[in-house]
């Protein structure tokens, strides 16, 4: 009998806390989404459900034995839905297991009703895609019948450092910082040339290079919630200063096109994001980093990776005043970022992305989080999506794994239940507004 009313107290707790979670939004901290008219703009014939399987369950459809030709017929649109389901059809069974997978899952569930997804069932949910897919789908699949995400905060691919949304409340926006510091052959990378035609500055030297980076901030200073870099899928994160003296010459090797050294590059790349670090300090921004794990496939340099952490912590002592956003919970060297955050001020952990990459870690670092660092300085959700039905599947698994964690830390006598319903609203939303000055 006690053992039942053990089991019966903790799904009364589980039942509490999931209900406070399921009803609080959340502030998305990182998307891909393009513009709702974009989409809107691709014809039926052209746009179909299955390239939602794109950006990430494709790479782990390549990890369970998919060639590269395999890959290209998926993403291929086109190709009919069946000649692309026909790629997915032999490795589902083997995929279906992982989190990129559940997440599609349980947005076709909550969207359009269907339970499963198998060639039984890919006609109709392409029928359901498309009558969702309709003006004002966007706030649709954000409202609390569905994923019940109060705004994100998107980071735009589409090669400008700053989109000016149809949509700014709800589709709020990062400043990409990419193109001002690092090497045009990099992610997002700009030249010289395209960068600074906007500002129309000619650049024939160092300062000139300066106020191009400060007429962005003029510009969209004011309109950012963030700077953004996802360059440590190109480098290491040991941005150590370089003086402007030593940088001076390097740059103009740079625009003269002159051949430069890996160790002249890196030393310039140093110089101009401490700049442009010192920019976003001065404009109030945090600056989001990319951190741990990669997308993609068959390249991710794990010793690089490994090297996060360490340099994220000089990060954080060499720019004192600076707010660094970790992001993705720097997985899977999670506990080296709960340690980082609760030693270093400027340090912010941000979940994004590490619900569909790993939940389980996931969950057990939010529950290790609220037993070690500050509450005011974690982020637990960004869907990191280019289609805004993927956030419904991902918001799901977040939640459940936030109920859970906090049932947990009840159970086991950390929390009260009273402590841990106080807890939902500032990691869902209250520390994002507070952290990147959300009304």
């Amino acid at each position: 009998m006690k053992y039942r009313k053990n089991m019966e107290d903790r799904v009364d707790i589980w039942k509490e806390i999931f209900e406070k979670v399921r009803k609080t939004p959340f502030i998305d901290t990182h998307e891909h989404l393009s513009e709702e008219s974009d989409r809107l703009s691709i014809s039926p014939e052209k746009d179909s459900w299955i390239s939602m399987m794109g950006p990430y369950f494709s790479d782990d459809l390549i990890s369970a034995g998919l060639d590269e030709q395999g890959r290209a017929k998926l993403l291929d649109t086109e190709l009919s839905l069946h000649e692309r389901w026909a790629v997915v059809e032999p490795l589902w069974g083997a995929v279906r297991n992982t989190a990129y997978a559940k997440a599609l899952e349980f947005s076709v569930k909550e969207l359009y009703g269907i339970d499963e997804i198998s060639f039984s069932t890919i006609d109709q949910i392409q029928e359901k895609y498309l009558e969702f897919r309709k003006e004002g789908f966007y706030k649709e699949a954000f409202s609390s019948r569905y994923a019940h995400i109060e705004s994100c905060q998107v980071n735009s691919l589409d090669g400008a450092p700053f989109r000016e949304s149809e949509q700014p409340e709800l589709l709020m926006q990062d400043l990409s910082i990419v193109p001002m510091f690092a090497r045009e052959e990099v992610v997002l990378g700009l030249s010289i040339e395209k960068f600074s035609e906007p500002a129309n500055i000619s650049v024939q030297s160092i300062d000139d290079w300066y106020k191009v980076i400060d007429w962005y901030f003029v510009q969209y200073g004011e309109k950012a919630v963030a700077v953004k870099s996802q360059n440590a899928y190109n480098r290491d994160l040991d941005y150590d200063p370089v003086a402007k003296e030593s940088a001076a010459p390097l740059f103009l090797k740079r625009i003269k096109k002159e051949e430069m050294s890996e160790e002249e590059m890196k030393a310039l790349e140093n110089h101009l994001f401490g700049y442009t670090v010192g920019k976003a300090t001065e404009y109030n921004l945090p600056v989001k980093l990319h951190t741990g794990y990669f997308a993609g496939f068959n390249g991710m340099p794990m010793a690089r990776v490994a090297r996060n952490p360490g340099d994220m912590s000089n990060l954080c002592m060499n720019f004192p005043n600076t707010r660094f956003v970790f992001m993705h919970m720097t997985y899977p060297y999670e506990s080296e970022l709960l340690a980082l955050t609760k030693h270093h001020r400027g340090a912010v952990a941000d979940m994004c992305w590490a619900w569909i990459i790993d939940p389980v870690a996931a969950q057990n670092f939010l529950k290790r989080y609220l037993v070690t660092a500050p509450l005011n300085k974690i982020l637990t959700f960004g869907g990191d999506h280019s289609y805004v039905e993927c956030t419904i599947g991902h918001a799901a698994i977040a939640r459940r794994g936030i109920a859970r964690a906090l049932t947990e830390l009840v159970q086991e006598e950390w929390f009260t239940l009273e402590e841990a319903l106080a807890v939902v609203e500032p990691i869902m939303c209250g520390n994002a507004k507070e952290i990147f000055h959300i009304d």
